[in-house]
């Protein structure tokens, strides 16, 4: 008899912060009003020019450098669902002190949706708690733009408490920083 009888295959899926060294951005990228975010968003990821919703974020540090771009979700035509524990995984493993939002409407049409907006609270309202503030959300479109924080569509608000890295991937930080 097999030293495996009674077992059966099954997938495993992980979830890893992979870094991808053929997208190129300036390296002074930083971000400092939406248009900045803007530009960084369509030449990473030419959202403006994709037939699908993608959903993700811009990570930046203490003075708004740009240190990670990911994208979290690729959806269909007129949506792309993310949820909020896993973008905030990812932005745990950035080591981001600041995210700024993204996706791209391909109807062309720019207007934050119902859905959009309260996501966007949503995620605010997480990364408050986390002391990681959500600076901006910013749709694109193949012409044209819209700014959340700009636009006042959301209430952005400055993080309530700090909660350390440390204390929860204790395995990933390094003690002789």
């Amino acid at each position: 008899m097999s030293e495996n009888a009674g077992w059966e295959s099954v997938n495993v899926y992980r979830m890893n912060l992979e870094i991808d060294k053929t997208t190129r951005i300036p390296k002074e990228a930083s971000v400092h009003k939406p248009e900045d975010a803007r530009d960084i968003v369509n030449l990473v990821l030419g959202l403006n020019n994709s037939a699908v919703e993608k959903f993700g974020f811009i990570a930046v540090d203490a003075e708004n450098k740009v240190i990670g771009v990911q994208v979290m979700s690729v959806g269909g035509s007129n949506m792309a669902s993310v949820e909020e524990d896993m973008l905030f995984r990812a932005v745990l493993l950035s080591f981001a002190e600041g995210i700024i939002l993204f996706h791209n409407h391909p109807s062309g049409n720019v207007q934050p949706s119902y859905p959009d907006i309260e996501l966007t609270r949503k995620f605010i309202d997480s990364g408050s708690v986390l002391s990681i503030p959500v600076y901006d959300h910013i749709i694109v479109t193949q012409d044209d733009y819209h700014s959340m924080h700009e636009k006042k569509d959301c209430k952005f608000k400055k993080p309530r408490k700090k909660v350390y890295l440390r204390e929860f991937f204790p395995d990933l930080v390094d003690d002789d920083d």
